[in-house]
């Protein structure tokens, strides 16, 4: 496919960057390191030069081997405009969580509570309020699509406080390895 083309006719990034550890390599590691510069890969049907944290439909963007931006292209089925792009990506303090499927606000702040991260009561009531704001079709669409761009901004804060800039999750449809998820402006350099 021309995916796979596309793939390899990639060259290894240099030996300055941690992951020229190879997608294999990736795969089989036990645990992600908490930090470090990576050379990963995303794939989007999208045209843009620089990456812009903030349109991510979460609440930032998926990076993961080679193996598993070809398996996103394939499992979107939009192969015409498709690309995969490497990248380098700089994490100083990431954490490890499952892959939840769906990145939400609900699944994030319970699997953070999961490993020991506490939430004040304002903060547990603001993104139950969020989460309600967001499903109800009581709300005018407007409302409910502010709301998604508040709940983004409520977990992408929260993980700041924590001083969290990276997620590493096993990824659970895309492939075998790991991926990582990164939301803060120059943590990405393609």
């Amino acid at each position: 496919s021309r995916v796979n083309r596309q793939l390899r006719r990639y060259r290894a990034p240099d030996t300055k960057t941690q992951a020229s550890l190879p997608g294999r390599i990736m795969s089989t590691l036990r645990s992600p390191p908490k930090s470090g510069r990576f050379q990963l890969f995303h794939s989007t049907n999208k045209s843009f030069s620089t990456f812009d944290l903030s349109k991510s439909h979460d609440f930032g963007v998926h990076f993961g081997t080679a193996d598993q931006a070809a398996q996103r292209i394939s499992d979107t089925g939009r192969y015409d405009a498709s690309r995969t792009i490497p990248v380098e990506v700089e994490i100083k303090n990431a954490i490890t969580l499952t892959d939840p499927g769906f990145w939400g606000l609900t699944q994030v702040q319970q699997m953070l509570e999961a490993k020991g991260f506490a939430f004040s009561p304002e903060e547990s009531v603001a993104f139950a309020n969020l989460n309600t704001a967001m499903k109800s079709v009581e709300l005018p669409q407007e409302a409910r699509a502010r709301a998604r761009l508040d709940a983004k901004e409520a977990i992408r804060a929260k993980l700041d406080a924590l001083g969290i800039d990276g997620i590493w999750y096993r990824n659970s449809v895309e492939g075998q390895g790991w991926s990582l998820l990164v939301w803060n402006e120059g943590q990405v350099v393609n």
